[in-house]
């Protein structure tokens, strides 16, 4: 089933409260989860924006699967509808992507991305809520079917690219953040450029080693 984004239904919103939300470092996901990689295909999620009111809302979702791979391209994904709580159900539908979802279903108005504005849910209490840009390396999904066709007899397959090969967008953001920290580090340490690099190109090899250990 793929959603008709003209079709009228009540998605159920809910008031979001305005409060900070912290991103999740690698080291905090691991003390919770216990695990480098996490199935999220039964975990529920929110995701928020703002209504046409300029009103902050957010939604309960899950992600059921993918087609291509996490937070690209189509989703199979449940959410809530129904206005009165007693005749309230969830459906389980495919959308084109998380995108759409945002755009066309929930009607957010807003342009951050959904990784940028949905959160993990880790707790009953919902006291705990965990951005996924923060933590979307650690996700994973199931691939699933859309359509008669196996995804993989019309989609491409991921091509798993080198930083090398990488696009220009990419390799901008790296060069700025090691660029970003060389420079903190010159300052902070009162030492010249030469000998910052040779400290953070250590730091970073130890780090990188002791987190590709954590991650087995």
């Amino acid at each position: 089933m793929i959603e008709d984004e003209n079709k009228d239904r009540n998605v159920v919103l809910h008031e979001m409260c305005d409060k900070n939300i912290r991103n999740f470092s690698y080291e905090d996901f691991k003390s919770v989860f216990l695990t480098a990689k996490l199935d999220v295909s039964t975990i529920w999620l929110i995701t928020s924006g703002f209504d046409e009111c300029n009103n902050k809302r957010y939604a309960y979702i899950i992600l059921r699967a993918c087609q291509i791979r996490p937070f690209f391209g189509p989703h199979l994904v449940s959410i809530m509808y129904g206005a009165d709580k007693a005749t309230q159900k969830m459906e389980t539908f495919w959308v084109h992507s998380l995108t759409f979802l945002r755009r066309n279903i929930f009607k957010f108005t807003d342009r951050l991305s959904f990784e940028r504005s949905s959160y993990l849910i880790p707790y009953d209490d919902g006291d705990l809520l965990i951005r996924i840009k923060s933590i979307r390396t650690f996700l994973d999904l199931p691939l699933a079917q859309w359509s008669e066709k196996p995804a993989r007899a019309h989609v491409k397959p991921h091509k798993r690219k080198t930083l090398d090969e990488a696009s220009d967008k990419t390799k901008h953001l790296i060069h700025t953040a090691v660029q970003s920290v060389v420079t903190y580090v010159t300052r902070e340490n009162g030492i010249n450029t030469e000998e910052s690099i040779g400290q953070v190109k250590e730091y970073i090899h130890n780090y990188l080693t002791s987190l590709q250990q954590t991650n087995k």
